[in-house]
């Protein structure tokens, strides 16, 4: 595995526990930005998804 997979991965990792920290303060899907709520689709798609489309799209991220 390479260095930059690895840290791929990292991050990866990362961004699912932070996801589940959401969960146990009830403040999963929803956006970080307007803090709307981030569609079922997205979520299922990237769970790890901190932003809404809108806010994302507006953000280039």
């Amino acid at each position: 595995m390479t260095k930059l997979q690895k840290e791929h991965n990292k991050d990866k990792i990362i961004q699912n526990l932070t996801a589940i920290q959401k969960v146990d303060r009830d403040d999963y899907g929803i956006c970080a930005e307007c803090e709307e709520k981030i569609i079922f689709g997205r979520l299922m798609l990237l769970p790890e998804s901190t932003h809404c489309v809108s806010c994302i799209s507006e953000l280039n991220l």
